[in-house]
């Protein structure tokens, strides 16, 4: 891997956490639902408004990506996936819809065999054994606890932004989804409360995330001296530590997005 590369955000693939309730506590899991499984969740308001605001900036996604947590565990999937299906058909023929499930209950195998959830998407199902349950990068060891990112300005991202699109959760969006996830615990409000333009790289927020998550430190082994990528236990470095003793001291209170006023 090229040190120099900047691994710019996704212009046409974003990842909706429409909720972070999950029915499996994965170790190290990149939603933190091991750490801190909660019941928010995106509302179906929300979820109008990115549409109408994407209608709006003629915005053609390529892939829309529906998960969370364990996505079919939302009280409003099926309308959640067909007010996205109704974009598709009306305003964008070629988007493609992905479902990500884990799959680990006899309610979600019941949504999931929904003829319009199966017909009009791809479902991913990556947690079929108890080793897939547990196989997750470590997101908890943050880049600045390593002497190897001790000069780095965490501009060049990694390829999550790139590849699995940008995030969007209910607190606003951000250059990858994990990013939204950190938000959660550091506080710090960050996310987009619009839709992003495609002039905005979101760079700024590259260096206020990726200084804490593992992911970066994974994705550049041409600094990663200890690439040791999958881990079983969990594993939180100084600043995580920290991050989590001041969360659960006094959770933040974010700005959700496009809230009625």
């Amino acid at each position: 891997m090229n040190p120099d590369v900047i691994y710019y955000r996704s212009l046409d693939c974003i990842e909706l956490d429409i909720t972070y309730k999950c029915n499996l506590t994965c170790k190290n899991c990149n939603r933190s639902c091991d750490t801190f499984n909660s019941k928010e969740e995106m509302s179906i308001e929300q979820i109008k408004k990115f549409i109408d605001e994407s209608i709006e900036k003629n915005k053609k996604w390529r892939r829309i990506r529906i998960l969370g947590g364990e996505p079919t565990l939302h009280d409003n999937f099926l309308k959640i996936f067909n007010i996205i299906l109704s974009y598709k058909k009306e305003y964008n023929k070629n988007l493609k819809i992905e479902v990500s499930s884990n799959n680990h209950s006899e309610f979600s195998k019941m949504i999931l065999k929904n003829d319009v959830i199966k017909n009009n998407s791809q479902i991913n199902i990556s947690k079929k054994t108890e080793f897939e349950i547990n196989k997750f990068v470590n997101i908890y060891i943050s880049p600045i606890d390593i002497e190897y990112f001790e000069k780095d300005n965490f501009t060049s991202g990694c390829v999550i932004s790139q590849n699995c699109g940008i995030g969007l959760n209910l607190y606003g969006y951000y250059p990858c989804p994990v990013a939204g996830n950190i938000d959660r615990f550091l506080g710090l409000d960050k996310g987009r409360k619009v839709l992003p333009l495609d002039d905005d790289n979101m760079i700024d927020l590259y260096k206020i995330f990726c200084k804490h998550c593992g992911y970066y430190k994974y994705n550049r082994p041409e600094k990663n001296k200890e690439n040791k990528p999958i881990l079983y236990q969990e594993k939180f470095s100084k600043t995580w530590q920290k991050i989590f003793e001041n969360f659960f001291e006094n959770k933040p209170n974010l700005t959700k997005i496009y809230t009625i006023k």
